[in-house]
């Protein structure tokens, strides 16, 4: 997760932390429609699968990578402000860092099975290889760095009809770097890469880029202005490219205009790996995201910014949380004969949003703590690495 090893007092840091912690918010409603939603081997973007609440429940959660990763690399765009001493070092051992938590206890948490079986290379080790890049990259004045991740981002489709399938060290390269392939090494790892890293470093060096538009030269007025252009500018962008249903997707959208089939695939944009039009539907939600906070006009604040503020923490600890205590929760079900044995353990939409919204009470004071923990021991050596 973005590095967040200070507690911000200024506006303008205030309002990234404020959204950090509100696509937290999503993130442990995606997770826990993985293990408590009673239809979680159904695709919710599919129409003839899915229904409304569920759709919007999904898209929804769509914003938290991408939105994490962009606020990652305003962050590390601070660092370099501030004249971080041996930012090299910082950048490359984060980086390490997240991709040992991804393949150890990450994974884990995921399955609950021993290590180094089935390892997913999922959004904490794109970061990862991300900050490891960025070790490299951060001296970029921060307009090249903007003019590079902007490139990434819409000329990657040009990328889809390069395919090596993973064979030979450079096909593991490039399924590691773009290409979703799925591999077993020799002592018998099957290892997947939902999130190749390279689309994934576009998105960080446009934050990057943008992190001079946070400083205190630009007033808040001006920001907020500023987010809501850029909201508009990319959702209408999204839309006019989206319709011409060719490049910057590889599904395109059918049934006639003004359907629900029509409506569903048309914001059906795909995200492994992460297609132009997905990081522009997104991150129009970043930048709506931002002109609120800018505005105060998010909910619950306080809780937002304490999640923002330890995010790492919190994904360490929400998945466990979300694993373990739907294990909990079926088993009693089951042993109670709460519902028929036959039936396929889950809840229905209600129940799905009451296990959120109990997941996140419980965290919050668990958050809070670590979160004056931090505060306390600013400048330690280990509030960098959590």
């Amino acid at each position: 997760m973005a590095p967040s090893n200070f507690v911000n007092k200024s506006p303008r840091l205030i309002s990234i932390d404020m959204v950090r912690g509100l696509v937290m918010v999503f993130m442990a409603l995606d997770h826990c429609r993985d293990f408590f939603y009673v239809g979680n081997s159904v695709n919710p973007l599919d129409p003839n699968q899915s229904n409304t609440l569920l759709y919007l429940t999904r898209w929804i959660t769509h914003t938290c990578a991408p939105s994490f990763v962009f606020l990652a690399g305003i962050s590390i765009f601070f660092q370099k402000e501030r004249q971080n001493n041996n930012l090299v070092w910082k950048l490359f051992s984060r980086g390490l860092w997240l991709i040992f938590l991804e393949v150890t206890l990450i994974n884990f948490s995921w399955t609950f099975h021993g290590l180094f079986q089935n390892v997913f290379l999922q959004i904490i080790w794109a970061l990862g290889a991300g900050f490891i890049c960025m070790s490299m990259l951060h001296k970029l004045p921060p307009r090249i760095a903007l003019i590079l991740g902007i490139s990434i981002i819409t000329l990657q489709s040009n990328l889809n009809g390069i395919k090596l399938n993973g064979e030979g060290v450079l096909g593991v390269i490039w399924s590691f770097a773009y290409e979703m392939v799925y591999f077993k090494t020799q002592g018998g790892c099957n290892i997947s890469v939902p999130y190749p890293f390279l689309p994934w470093l576009g998105i960080l060096l446009a934050g990057f880029g943008c992190g001079p538009y946070f400083n205190s030269t630009f007033s808040p007025e001006k920001r907020q202005k500023g987010f809501l252009l850029i909201a508009i500018l990319l959702a209408i962008s999204f839309a006019i490219i989206r319709s011409f249903n060719g490049y910057g997707n590889p599904s395109q959208w059918h049934g006639i205009p003004g359907s629900k089939e029509f409506f569903y695939t048309f914001f059906d944009v795909e995200k492994y790996p992460p297609s132009m039009l997905y990081c522009m539907a997104t991150l129009s939600f970043l930048a709506i995201f931002l002109w609120l906070s800018e505005k105060s006009l998010l909910p619950i604040k306080s809780v937002l910014l304490t999640f923002g503020r330890v995010p790492l923490f919190f994904y360490f600890f929400h998945l466990p949380l979300i694993h373990g205590s739907s294990m909990l929760c079926f088993h009693l079900v089951k042993v109670l004969k709460l519902a028929p044995a036959s039936e396929h353990p889950g809840f229905e939409l209600p129940g799905l949003y009451i296990a959120w919204i109990l997941v996140l009470l419980t965290l919050l004071p668990f958050c809070r703590w670590f979160e004056g923990l931090k505060a306390r021991n600013r400048g330690a050596w280990w509030t960098a690495y959590s």
